[in-house]
């Protein structure tokens, strides 16, 4: 996002140097959804719209059925959902939230979606049969994610890069990776039962979904992050 100059190496985006790319354009394809996305007391539609002021109902609307959250919206606010008051997410479930605000992140067509601990708040019920839903609606993207928890991220993710000191340590699918010694393997028996007792100073994984195709700079329209 350049929020932050780098002390070395390079970040590419479609193949060219984000420092390379107007600003705008590098906000214009990369989206982060906070670990903790904020919600406002206002109706459901402007609290889509906080991420893509222009978008039309039937853009929300589309994006929501990509995502499930039109089902969530229709059993608890009816077919008018997006004039309801949405009282900053008050009445939706952990999962819930995070699916409204990831159909709020897929409004602005990121080429890139960073997660940031996207299964906070929730509990086993809805975290794993979220998994389908997210692949299916972010399927064409490249998807970032940092997640402590091993466990759903070996069922969504792709592939792991492993950071241990600062360094990364290991690469390779979920498979790859337990099938070989190494701290993801022992990550992954600590917290799902199967290994003994061990803490780790620092650690953190990320992934991607699909290949990052080729990106033009000429962005015909700017949107701000959120």
């Amino acid at each position: 996002m350049r929020f932050y100059p780098w002390q070395s190496g390079d970040i590419l985006l479609g193949g060219t140097p984000i420092r390379d790319l107007p600003l705008a354009t590098v906000r214009r394809h990369l989206v982060l959804m906070s670990q903790f996305p904020a919600f406002f007391y206002d109706t459901v539609r402007e609290n889509m719209c906080v991420a893509c002021p222009e978008a039309t109902d039937e853009e929300i609307l589309h994006a929501a059925a990509l995502t499930g959250l039109d089902q969530v919206l229709m059993k608890s606010m009816g077919p008018k959902a997006l004039d309801m008051p949405f009282a900053a997410g008050a009445g939706l479930s952990g999962g819930q939230k995070k699916l409204f605000a990831l159909t709020r992140c897929l409004l602005r067509k990121p080429s890139v979606l960073f997660l940031d601990e996207p299964t906070t708040g929730m509990g086993p019920m809805e975290k794993f049969p979220l998994i389908d839903t997210m692949r299916r609606s972010l399927e064409g993207r490249t998807v970032v994610v940092v997640d402590h928890d091993i466990v759903w991220q070996s069922r969504f993710c792709d592939y792991f890069h492993v950071l241990n000191e600062g360094k990364i340590i290991q690469s390779g699918s979920a498979e790859e990776l337990m099938n070989q010694p190494g701290l993801f393997r022992d990550l992954y028996e600590e917290a799902s039962g199967q290994g003994n007792d061990s803490t780790h100073d620092c650690i953190d994984s990320s992934m991607t979904i699909d290949p990052l195709s080729n990106l033009s700079t000429e962005i015909p329209k700017e949107i701000g992050g959120l």
